[in-house]
């Protein structure tokens, strides 16, 4: 049986502070053990990938590698605890199950009425912050007191706390009924971004009214934030941009008249600030750019999960813009600095986000002239077959690859290349008026006897090209600007900077 590496992967997602705080927390509860404990998670630190047996060579000599699974189970317990410990004041839902569990304690101990003080405090700070679970555990906790205590009132006082428990469960619901439609709406735009078909666009329509049109009054700042999530979901997929815009500024409208909630949620506020940023983008809208990124950075980052989103959002959106903007020596510039982030940060970026990263960077090396580099991009989405995020970013890739290979003058390859796609294509039923222009002109350029030919092939090209960016049902679709700046760049025999830099045109999605 293959070693598990779950210890490894562990250690290794730890940041430099919480890797320090484990070796802290060791020297205090780890007494006359700490050293062996140390010693492994070192040893483990410093592996590039998991080696058992090195791990079994180099502590040969000692007592405790002779049960090293037992006491790598142990290790793993003990980082977890020292986590636990180590972000127990760095969030309002730790503080709150900490006080809980005090309260729990105080009322073990009898002594009620230091109990009921402290509920009221968390009451209170669930209320303000809108921790809806824990504010109903409160009043678990309220009620067990309740009937513990000899009170007068005890009817009534029950009867208040069963009347919030009722309203707190009823607020619950309704945010779980929106949410539930917001992941699907986000589920659904990771794996197709856009919709084509009229059956796909009768399934937005159910979706949302089923979950989300049905709520007449919002009944918390959660379900208001959700409720226009799914509206962004919603629009995004038909393609309104417009109306995903007006979507975001309503959103972060709501959130900057919440301060005190963007402290309980920073990793949501700051995605939302993100994604609007990414629309400010597509619709040449940059005047607060500058400030809202500068706003993403500067929030304080409370896990590395939040550190991957700053670095993901951060460099994804300065790429874009610097491409959109025709500064592509500068864009180059950051491709090392993602390279590395994308290194450190690989287990909490999502497959979608490392696509874009993958087609960006594929589209920017295309722009400054090094097809070669582009297509090893290309390669690294085509390597993700397996998996259904950014449908349209994998389908294109492969018309995309044609490109490049013809940029490179692969001819023989192109042949097999042009048929391979098309299955793929078919296979997928993605075969629309687009993918099927690029491939037929592809046939034709590849049998194009001389330059005269290729020409007026070109042509062909970049007249049918222009039509279909003139349909706005399908100039939104990925692919069609940037290719048809290229047969534009072939036409004029510029260089497609060149044309990129005359027109500003958008070239990435």
């Amino acid at each position: 049986m293959k070693p598990t590496d779950e210890l490894y992967q562990l250690i290794h997602s730890l940041s430099k502070g919480e890797k320090r705080y484990v070796k802290i927390f060791a020297s205090k509860h780890l007494i006359g053990e700490a050293n062996n404990y140390l010693l492994l998670f070192d040893a483990i630190l410093a592996q590039e990938e998991y080696d058992e047996e090195a791990l079994k060579r180099a502590f040969a000599n000692t007592k405790f590698i002779r049960h090293l699974t037992s006491e790598k189970v142990y290790l793993y317990k003990f980082i977890l605890r020292s986590m636990r410990s180590f972000n127990s004041e760095k969030s309002i839902e730790n503080e709150l199950k900490e006080g809980l569990a005090d309260v729990q304690f105080l009322m073990d101990k009898r002594l009620l009425a230091q109990a009921m003080k402290n509920l009221s405090k968390i009451k209170k700070m669930a209320l303000d912050y809108e921790k809806y679970p824990a504010m109903y555990e409160a009043l678990l906790l309220e009620r067990k007191a309740l009937f513990e205590m000899e009170k007068k009132d005890l009817r009534k006082s029950l009867e208040d706390v069963n009347n919030r428990m009722t309203e707190v469960t009823g607020i619950l619901n309704q945010i779980n009924m929106i949410r539930s439609a917001v992941d699907i709406l986000f589920s659904i735009s990771r794996t197709k971004y856009s919709f084509r078909t009229e059956e796909e666009y009768l399934l937005l329509d159910t979706i949302l009214d089923e979950a989300v049109t049905g709520h007449p009054k919002l009944l918390s700042f959660q379900a208001t934030i959700h409720f226009h999530l799914a509206h962004v979901y919603y629009y995004r997929l038909l393609g309104q941009m417009d109306k995903v815009w007006d979507e975001y500024k309503l959103l972060i409208k709501k959130w900057n008249d919440k301060p005190l909630l963007i402290i309980g949620d920073t990793l949501l506020y700051r995605k939302i600030l993100s994604n609007y940023l990414n629309i400010c983008q597509t619709l040449d809208r940059l005047n607060d750019f500058e400030e809202i990124l500068k706003k993403i950075e500067t929030l304080p980052c409370r896990s590395l999960e939040e550190e991957a989103s700053v670095f993901q959002n951060v460099y994804y959106l300065r790429l874009r813009y610097l491409m959109n903007s025709g500064k592509i020596f500068e864009a180059e510039v950051l491709v090392p600095e993602i390279e590395k982030g994308m290194q450190k940060y690989h287990a909490n970026i999502n497959k979608g986000r490392e696509l874009s990263f993958y087609f960006n960077i594929a589209v920017l090396f295309l722009v400054s002239g090094k097809p070669k580099e582009s297509l090893s991009f290309v390669k690294k989405i085509l390597d993700e077959a397996q998996n259904d995020a950014r449908e349209d970013i994998q389908q294109f890739a492969r018309i995309f690859q044609l490109l490049l290979h013809y940029e490179l003058k692969n001819y023989d390859l192109l042949d097999y290349l042009i048929r391979s796609t098309y299955r793929y294509l078919h296979r997928k039923n993605s075969v629309y008026q687009f993918e099927s222009l690029v491939i037929s002109s592809f046939k034709k350029l590849v049998d194009s006897e001389n330059h005269e030919k290729e020409m007026l092939v070109f042509r062909e090209f970049r007249n049918e090209l222009y039509k279909l960016k003139c349909d706005q049902n399908v100039s939104k679709f990925l692919g069609v600007e940037e290719v048809f700046c290229w047969t534009e760049s072939k036409l004029q025999n510029k260089s497609l900077e060149a044309i990129i830099k005359e027109s500003i045109t958008r070239v990435v999605k």
